[in-house]
């Protein structure tokens, strides 16, 4: 029913907006990965889900349907709601892992703080031997 008290057929969810929930959670999964680019993949994607890259290509932009399996495994591995990943109903992700995520991306926020350090002093060594030894 709509808010005037009309009876209004629901809209069933689309391949379209499952591949677009199916391709959210493939980027949030690329950004947990280390940051060789082949492991971020679609490739690398695929046989983390036990898929091949070619089918999860294809449901990715919509073209197959995203399967029961891959909903199951990215459900199971990566703690999505299913009816979230179904139907965008409800919490995506469970409040367990989205403080284990938050978490991840505070500890690798830490990792770039300790690296930009590192590099401040790296140019601070750089400009003080480019000075004394008259570079």
């Amino acid at each position: 029913m709509n808010k005037n008290g009309a009876i209004v057929a629901q809209r069933k969810p689309t391949i379209s907006d499952q591949a677009k929930r199916l391709h959210i959670i493939y980027e949030e999964w690329s950004i947990t990965q280390p940051e060789k680019k082949t492991l971020r993949s679609i490739e690398a994607f695929a046989k983390f889900i036990g898929i091949g890259k070619v089918t999860l290509y294809y449901q990715l932009n919509g073209t197959y349907p995203v399967s029961k399996k891959v909903i199951d495994i990215v459900c199971y591995k990566l703690g999505y709601h299913p009816a979230w990943v179904i139907n965008g109903k409800g919490h995506k992700k469970s409040a367990m892992e989205e403080k284990k995520t938050l978490t991840e991306v505070q500890q690798l926020k830490v990792k770039i703080d300790i690296l930009e350090q590192y590099v401040f002093r790296l140019e601070e060594r750089m400009k003080y031997y480019e000075k004394n030894n008259h570079v």
